[in-house]
């Protein structure tokens, strides 16, 4: 018995220390101009990695938009972006005042309130699993939000990565971490209260529970993100079934658009979890998120004096939202360094917009009501293949143009370093396409069971998405290749060597230029368009 319970002490200890979050609390108070916010904060910081720690890393990424030179600017340049950098003073962000005190209350010394990581010395280090207590107040001047989408406004305000966290991901990392405006993760599983002095006639909406008008509290394992605005926005809840989650937007709706989200985002809701197996009660869409994952090629085309519409409004909202609902959930469900794993919250999101395609659009066009559109008369694109091709084909489409332009780059490759269109091509379309491929060779059922156990058990905690794909091949040895996979662009090309015919089978010998253990599917067609897979053995 005293061996029993020496262990369930032991046991209970180590989930206490496992368990435990930190908590920020703030208190905001925002300008009559709203160019600035003044803050009193108070942080209760865990030490939650295996060493102890003679400073605490704080994150000061309104600093990004102070100067020149910053991780930001380059970014921004890179995109052929130069407002940053030619910005006006009164236009940038940074960090006006600060002070900070330890547990004793005593004053501790900063020196570099322009650097985008702020060190605070401890007294005394602090052991794996202990907790310290600080005290900050500061003032921020607030950034053009034309910049990044996020800061200050004529028409409103978006909070985002401007007030002063401690470093989740590698606290004991001197080199520190640095503002690029990718939508990473920095504060996850913490408990936040906030409390906001607006000016009159102000609306504000966030990501966490609001408990009052200015006052908003809870866990969130993303960032808080709020927006400030004399209008008032919209939200739906959706209440069907075992659903209840309230989505609330950052942006107005017009009154057709909240007619047709209000009739799919229950379906929307209802078909990601089937596929991942969890909800949250609240989603918080912003104007910039909306931005950045809505569906790519369904927009209206214009050319001289004509407008031809590739889908209707409601198709619109339709593959918008399921895309933007879906890594909404994802973000909310998953931690994961974006810098390192961008892929794999990117390809599950690529993998559910697939598995709703194949279910709701099957036979719909890529170009959607284009090709019956006519042209003094005629309907020119009629003529063409691309007529023919199905919305389905848009993800293996897309990773082959930038292939056959050697403009694609490998899946493992730094989120930073990724262009633009590759984010789209091979963080998402070519990952999702891997998924999709993978849950077909050892069943869908089967990859989302395994998918929902994964995302379950690891519930507020960082993961490394590699633990995935082992359990993966551990499942179905035929995914194993996915890991190396990631590492290298892929230049896997198969070769139909040879085709005999005896009786009623088929005798197929394929080349491929790779030793890799690739597999490949093959399917007859018919000219009625019936398709059936080929049944054989993989040699590889």
């Amino acid at each position: 018995m005293r061996k029993i319970s020496i262990c369930l002490i032991l046991f209970l200890g180590i989930v206490q220390v496992s368990a435990q979050k930190d908590s920020i609390s703030i208190e905001a108070k925002l300008s009559s101009d709203k160019k600035t916010l003044d803050i009193n904060q108070e942080i209760v910081y865990y030490n939650n990695s295996e060493k102890d720690l003679s400073t605490v890393k704080l994150l000061n990424w309104v600093s990004a938009y102070q100067k020149r030179g910053t991780s930001l600017v380059y970014r921004k340049l890179e995109d052929r972006n130069t407002d940053l950098h030619f910005a006006k003073p009164e236009q940038l962000g940074k960090l006006l005042q600060f002070s900070i005190k330890g547990p004793d209350d005593e004053a501790i010394p900063v020196n570099n309130l322009s650097a985008e990581n702020l060190f605070i010395p401890l007294n005394a280090p602090l052991q794996p699993g202990k907790s310290i207590r600080l005290k900050l107040q500061y003032q921020i001047q607030l950034p053009d939000k034309k910049f990044t989408g996020y800061g200050t406004s004529d028409r409103n305000i978006a909070l985002k990565y401007f007030f002063i966290v401690p470093d989740h991901f590698d606290p004991g990392n001197i080199l520190g971490r640095y503002y690029h405006d990718i939508e990473e993760s920095v504060s996850f599983n913490t408990y936040w209260t906030f409390q906001f002095d607006l000016p009159a006639q102000s609306f504000i909406e966030g990501n966490l529970h609001q408990d009052q008008s200015n006052l908003f509290k809870g866990y969130l394992d993303s960032d808080p993100e709020f927006i400030i605005s004399q209008d008032e926005y919209p939200f739906i809840n959706v209440n069907t079934g075992d659903i209840s989650t309230e989505v609330r937007f950052g942006y107005p709706l017009t009154p057709q658009e909240k007619e047709n989200l209000e009739f799919y985002l229950p379906l929307h809701l209802k078909f990601i979890k089937e596929k991942i197996g969890y909800l949250p009660s609240r989603l918080f869409i912003s104007e910039k998120f909306r931005a950045n994952e809505d569906f790519f090629g369904n927009n209206d085309i214009s050319f001289w004096k004509f407008r031809f519409q590739l889908f209707t409004d409601a198709e619109k909202a339709d593959l918008d939202y399921l895309g933007i609902i879906a890594k909404k959930v994802l973000d909310e469900s998953i931690i994961t360094d974006k810098q390192d794993n961008h892929w794999f919250k990117n390809g599950l999101k690529s993998y559910i917009e697939i598995q709703y395609i194949k279910k709701f659009y099957g036979e719909t066009k890529l170009l959607g009501k284009l090709p019956e559109s006519k042209i003094f008369g005629i309907r020119p694109l009629k003529l063409f293949h691309a007529s023919n091709l199905k919305l389905i084909d848009r993800y293996g489409l897309t990773y082959q143009y930038i292939m056959s332009q050697n403009l694609d780059q490998k899946i493992g490759e730094k989120f930073t370093v990724l262009s633009n269109f590759n984010v789209m091509a091979i963080s998402s379309f070519e990952t999702g396409s891997l998924f999709n491929y993978s849950a077909d060779k050892m069943g869908y059922e089967n990859f989302n069971t395994l998918l929902q156990n994964y995302i379950a058990k690891n519930t507020d905690k960082q993961i490394d998405p590699k633990d995935f794909l082992i359990e993966l091949a551990e499942k179905d040895n035929r995914t194993a290749y996915l890991t190396d996979f990631l590492k290298q662009k892929n230049r896997v090309n198969f070769k139909l060597q040879k085709l005999k015919k005896q009786d009623d089978s088929l005798h197929i010998k394929i080349n491929k230029n790779t030793s890799a253990p690739i597999p490949v599917k093959l399917e007859t067609k018919t000219r009625e368009d019936e398709k059936k897979r080929i049944l054989g053995r993989d040699r590889r």
